[in-house]
C-alpha cells in the first residue's frame, strides 16, 4: 500500500481551543530526517469553546506548513475519546499512525523520534509525558528525570511494559489489523479512563510489546490529577466498563481466553459481583 505521508498526526480534542492552538505550532516547527512529511487530523469531540470556527480559519489560511484537516464526531454528551481516535485512523494516509493528546505539546523531535523507532521495526511507542516546560528546550537525548517514566524505560527493556499512554503513542497500522479499532462502547457507557489500558491489553495479547521512547517527549501543561477523587472515581467506573466488554464479546470485539482469564484475576480490584 502507498502511502502519501510518513505519519498522520491524531489530535482528540474537546473544549481546549487554546492549548490546542500551541499544540498545532509545536508540530509546524519539527525538525529530524523523519519529521516531514507527515498530516495532521482534528476530531474535535463535540467542543463548545468555537474549536470549529478556530479549525476552519486555519484551514483556510493555510496557517502550517502540513497538511490538517478537521473532523467532529458529533457527539455532546459523552466521552467519545475513542469514537475520535477512530475517525482520525479512518481518514488517515501515512504510513504510521501518532496520538496526541490536545493538552500534550510535542519537543521540536517528537515525529522524529517516533517514527525512528517504528523504522526500526518497533510496532507500539508509548512516549516521555512531563510536566516541565522546560524539557521542550533540550536537546537529545533525553535524560530522564521522572520516577514514572524511569519505571516505563526499565519495564520497557526488560520487555515487561503493560501500559499504554495513548496521548502520546505512535503504532504501526498492523496493530488495527490484527487487534482491532479502540473500542467505542467506553463513549456509549459515558465514562473517562481505561480505554487505552484495554486497547494494550489486546495489543499484548496479539503479540505486540509496548516499548518506551524518552525521546519522544510531550509537555502537558495540565496538572497531574492522579490522586484526584473525583477522577478516580471516574476511572472506576471506567473499569466496570472494561469489565462488561470482557465478559460480553458477543457486544462487540472478540475477546480471547487469556483476556478473560486476566478479568478474572481482577475481579476483586474491579468490586464486581
Amino acid at each position: 500500500m502507498n502511502f502519501s505521508f510518513n505519519a498522520s498526526v491524531i489530535v482528540a480534542t474537546f473544549n481546549r481551543k487554546e492549548i490546542l492552538k500551541q499544540v498545532l505550532e509545536h508540530l509546524d516547527g519539527q525538525k529530524g530526517e523523519y519529521s516531514s512529511p507527515f498530516e495532521v487530523i482534528v476530531v474535535d469531540d463535540g467542543s463548545t469553546d468555537n474549536t470549529k470556527e478556530f479549525m476552519k480559519k486555519i484551514m483556510e489560511n493555510k496557517t502550517y506548513h502540513y497538511p490538517i484537516s478537521y473532523f467532529n464526531t458529533g457527539l455532546t454528551d459523552t466521552y467519545g475519546v475513542n469514537v475520535a481516535r477512530n475517525i482520525g485512523i479512518k481518514n488517515s494516509r501515512g504510513k504510521y499512525l501518532l496520538f496526541l493528546d490536545d493538552d500534550c505539546i510535542p519537543h521540536e523531535n517528537w515525529v522524529h523520534a517516533h517514527v525512528t523507532m517504528l523504522e526500526a521495526g518497533e510496532k507500539v511507542v508509548v512516549g516521555y509525558i512531563s510536566h516541565k516546560k522546560e524539557i521542550l528546550e533540550k536537546k537529545l537525548p533525553i535524560t530522564i528525570d521522572n520516577p514514572v517514566m524511569k519505571r516505563l524505560y526499565k519495564e520497557s527493556r526488560e520487555d515487561k511494559l503493560s501500559e499504554l499512554l495513548s496521548g502520546n503513542l505512535a503504532l504501526s497500522r498492523q496493530c488495527f489489523k490484527q487487534s482491532g479499532m479502540f473500542d467505542e462502547r467506553f463513549a456509549h457507557f459515558k465514562v473517562y479512563g481505561y480505554d487505552d489500558i484495554e486497547f494494550g491489553h489486546r495489543l499484548l495479547i496479539g503479540g505486540f510489546k509496548i516499548k518506551f521512547n524518552p525521546n519522544a517527549v510531550v509537555y502537558t501543561q495540565l496538572k497531574d490529577f492522579s490522586n484526584n477523587k473525583e477522577r478516580e472515581d471516574m476511572k472506576n467506573k471506567a473499569k466496570m466498563v472494561w469489565w462488561h466488554i470482557v465478559t460480553h464479546p458477543q457486544e462487540g470485539l472478540p475477546i480471547t481466553p487469556l483476556l478473560y482469564l486476566y478479568a478474572r484475576h481482577k475481579i476483586e480490584e474491579f468490586k464486581v459481583k
